[in-house]
């Protein structure tokens, strides 16, 4: 099975430069509020893109989800610098599926889901975000 160490589905970093280097460009050349409307629809493009790479196509040890966590922490970072609007909400499942993965215990994952006031995923989708892990029986 492809991990996400030696997949990382199709080289974030590389998908963020990109990313980032066109939206400067759109910036340059469309009106602030038609740059912004196509960069959120991008943002939302590659997200979903980005979630369905890791809940279809790859397995995660607990390493792996930490490298997870940290791509996804530095692809937030990087998008803020170039975008007005406020990402958080846009990055919440995400988020989400990067703090699932990247829990150490099942112990852990069952109390971190408990904790959840309104999470942004349904309990069948983080249970399937923790089918992703190779390294224990990971329920919630």
């Amino acid at each position: 099975p492809r991990t996400y160490n030696t997949s990382k589905c199709g080289d974030l970093r590389q998908t963020i430069a990109t990313v980032i280097q066109c939206t400067r460009q759109m910036q340059n050349n469309l009106t602030s509020k038609n740059a912004e409307r196509v960069f959120s629809q991008v943002l939302q493009h590659l997200l979903l893109k980005l979630e369905a790479c890791v809940t279809k196509d790859l397995y995660f040890t607990f390493w792996g989800g930490v490298e997870f966590d940290r791509d996804v922490r530095m692809l937030h970072d990087e998008i803020s610098s170039v975008g007005a609007q406020s990402l958080r909400g846009r990055f919440a499942r995400i988020y989400q599926v990067s703090t699932l993965l990247s829990l150490e215990t099942p112990t852990d994952a069952r109390d971190y889901w408990h904790d959840q006031q309104e999470p942004p995923l349904t309990k069948l989708e983080a249970q399937r975000v923790l089918s992703r892990r190779t390294d224990g029986k990971f329920r919630i």
